[in-house]
């Protein structure tokens, strides 16, 4: 049985696994928004960009992997309903089996011991044959 420190230790890991698993969606997010508006920039500006992109992304990473919070971007895998994710565009396939993850809107979080910690959101289309 836990004693009152330890309810408030696991307390304040939730809590920050929690707010570091909504940073990482928004930073994901930010990290989308910033690659759609690279193609607006001349090329040396978008090189410099995508460098200090790459490095933020780095930096989250090893941030996340620290507190034992892994992210997953499910692309190219085999859409199935069971799976931590939700198709934003689901109801333009409903009833169709083949179908793969075409995209990552936010992506799938797992934090320690296997838990969803943010179920994602993608974007799903027909397997090409």
């Amino acid at each position: 049985m836990m004693n009152g420190k330890q309810n408030n230790k696991q307390a304040k890991d939730e809590k920050l696994e929690r707010t570091l698993a909504n940073l990482a969606v928004e930073a994901w997010k930010m990290g989308r928004a910033v690659r759609r508006a690279q193609t607006a920039l001349e090329p040396k500006q978008a090189k410099r960009l995508g460098s200090r992109l790459k490095w933020f992304e780095q930096k989250t990473q090893q941030a996340l992997k620290s507190e034992g919070i892994q992210i997953v971007n499910p692309v190219g895998e085999t859409y199935d309903e069971g799976m931590a994710v939700r198709a934003s565009n689901g109801e333009d396939y409903k009833g169709r089996v083949d179908l793969v993850i075409d995209d990552t809107i936010e992506p799938i979080l797992i934090g320690k011991g296997g838990r969803v910690l943010h179920v994602g959101v993608v974007l799903v289309k027909e397997r090409e044959q």
